[in-house]
């Protein structure tokens, strides 16, 4: 993870990620989401700088769907 600057939490199931790929409705890693404090998907397909702005998009109480 610190090779690939992935110095964040990661996720880990016991089913090869079946369950979550169904709940999230993904199908390919890495798929990185943000999850706001409601438990409810805030962002998700982000990279790189996109990470940090969405962090601190949520954080302010931003909305998703604001410019």
């Amino acid at each position: 993870m610190k090779e690939e600057q992935m110095l964040w939490m990661q996720g880990w199931t016991p089913d090869s990620g079946k369950s979550v790929l169904k709940t999230y409705q993904f199908n390919g890693i890495p798929f990185i989401i943000l999850i706001d404090k409601e438990g409810k998907i805030y962002r998700k397909y982000l990279r790189g700088e996109q990470i940090k702005k969405a962090i601190d998009d949520c954080l302010i109480g931003k909305r998703f769907d604001e410019k």
